[in-house]
C-alpha cells in the first residue's frame, strides 16, 4: 500500500522509444527549443524576408508609364527592385525564372489584358500579390478585377494615385511575406514534431 502511494506523487513516466530512446516531457522540449534554436530559426526564417528588397515586376505596354511608375516607387519605398516589362507573355517567363514579391500590371495590353494575364499567373504562383494599375478603368473592370482576386485596382493617374499603389504595393508585399514566414515555420515545427 505504502509503496503505491509513493507512485502516486511521482510525475508520469516519459515515453519510451525502440532502442531504450526517452522523449522528454513536452515543456522542456519547447523551452529549449525556444531558448536555443527559436532565436536562431527566427533570424533564419524572418530577417532575409522582411528585411530584403522588395522586388516588383510591372507590366505595362507604355514604356513611359513603366519609367515613370519604377521612378516613383524607388523615390517611395527605402529599398525595391522594379523590373519593367512591356509584353505579358515576357512577364510570365520572368516569372519562371526570377523570383518577385509583387506584380503591377496594366489592364489594355494586346494581345492579353490584365486579367488574363492574372489568370495565367494564378495558374503558377497563387499567392503572388497583384495589383492592377490601368487608364482603362471602369466599375465593370474594377468588379471584374476584384471578383477574380486581385490584390488592388487603381486607376493611372497622378501623384496621389501613385502614392496609392506605392502604399498597396507595400502592405501587399508585408502580408505576402508574413505569410511565407509562418508558412515556414509550420514546416520547420512539424519537422521537429511538435
Amino acid at each position: 500500500g505504502s509503496a503505491l502511494r509513493g507512485l502516486k506523487n511521482q510525475p508520469p513516466a516519459p515515453e519510451v522509444f525502440r532502442h531504450g530512446w526517452r522523449r522528454p516531457q513536452r515543456s522542456t522540449l519547447r523551452s529549449k527549443f525556444d531558448s536555443r534554436v527559436g532565436s536562431r530559426l527566427s533570424d533564419a526564417l524572418v530577417r532575409p524576408l522582411m528585411s530584403a528588397a522588395i522586388d516588383v515586376l510591372h507590366v505595362d505596354d507604355d514604356p513611359s508609364v513603366l519609367d515613370l511608375t519604377e521612378a516613383f516607387l524607388e523615390r517611395e519605398l527605402d529599398a525595391v527592385a522594379v523590373t519593367s516589362v512591356t509584353d505579358p507573355e515576357a512577364a510570365l517567363d520572368r516569372l519562371e525564372a526570377d523570383s518577385f514579391d509583387c506584380v503591377v500590371s496594366d489592364y489594355d495590353m494586346p494581345p492579353m489584358d490584365g486579367l488574363e494575364f492574372f489568370d495565367a499567373l494564378r495558374d503558377r504562383h497563387r499567392t503572388l500579390p497583384f495589383v492592377l494599375y490601368t487608364g482603362k478603368g471602369s466599375e465593370e473592370i474594377a468588379s471584374q478585377a476584384l471578383n477574380a482576386g486581385v490584390t488592388g485596382y487603381f486607376q493611372k493617374g497622378g501623384p496621389e494615385q501613385l502614392r496609392r499603389l506605392v502604399n498597396r504595393v507595400d502592405q501587399a508585399v508585408e502580408e505576402y511575406r508574413t505569410k511565407e514566414i509562418a508558412e515556414r515555420y509550420s514546416t520547420v515545427i512539424e519537422a521537429l514534431g511538435y
